[in-house]
């Protein structure tokens, strides 16, 4: 089963606010078919000119790891 961390959009705006969701998508397959789950890792929050960063995920604690992995990904 391969794993990707992925920050999807275009936000969601809710409450005057932008909101992006960052996931760990797995992906399995085999001959015959396959499975693609999502799991929500994170969330990008931007007001006005601040943005914020909430974990849900313990191996994503901060946005540091979380820029690390991306970039490992898109080596």
């Amino acid at each position: 089963m391969n794993s990707r961390i992925q920050i999807l959009s275009p936000p969601i705006f809710l409450a005057g606010r932008e909101l992006y969701l960052v996931v760990r998508v797995f992906v399995w397959t085999d001959p015959e078919g396959g499975i693609l789950a999502v799991e929500p890792c994170a969330l990008f929050i931007r007001e006005d000119l601040s943005w914020f960063f909430v974990s849900f995920d313990n191996e994503i604690p901060d946005i540091d790891i979380l820029l690390s992995v991306l970039n490992r990904q898109e080596s």
